[in-house]
């Protein structure tokens, strides 16, 4: 079973179907369907379907220099040619997934360093998320910094 937390589950989706990356591609070999919620009706940060066909892809890589969730990227595998000129040449979200460790095999450097800024973030959102210690409101109204009127 996928799990969610775990990065380095091939399952793991990092896309949030922003459309960024369909939005710049040269070719448009990038399409996008945005999942939504059934109770609401509002959109959720998750593809539905995600697709690239990799016949009118050029490899230029501008969806992954874009991405700002760092969902896509380049591997080194880009010989796809085949003999067959039917629809297996349009991959979807299964046939695209890697798991993280595969990353941090052919970019080691990158994959650092984008998980440094992936665990400061974190740190970052569990700073402003932790109590701040004594506040004005329970301390009575003492040692507050406001200017006086008098």
């Amino acid at each position: 079973m996928n799990d969610p937390d775990d990065p380095d589950d091939p399952g793991h989706i990092w896309c949030t179907s922003c459309g960024i990356c369909a939005k710049v591609c040269p070719p448009q070999c990038i399409w996008i369907v945005r999942g939504t919620n059934p109770e609401t009706g509002r959109p959720v940060p998750e593809p539905e379907e995600f697709y690239i066909d990799v016949d009118i892809c050029m490899n230029c890589g501008y969806c992954a220099e874009y991405c700002p969730f760092d969902a896509i990227k380049m591997d080194h595998d880009y010989e796809l040619a085949d003999y067959e000129r039917t629809g297996a040449h349009i991959y979807d979200l299964e046939k695209l997934s890697k798991p993280n460790s595969y990353w941090a095999k052919i970019a080691p450097t990158i994959a650092e360093a984008e998980r440094m800024a992936r665990d400061e973030k974190e740190a970052a959102k569990a700073a402003r998320a932790a109590p701040a210690g004594r506040r004005p409101a329970q301390d009575g109204g003492k040692d507050r910094n406001l200017p006086v009127v008098s």
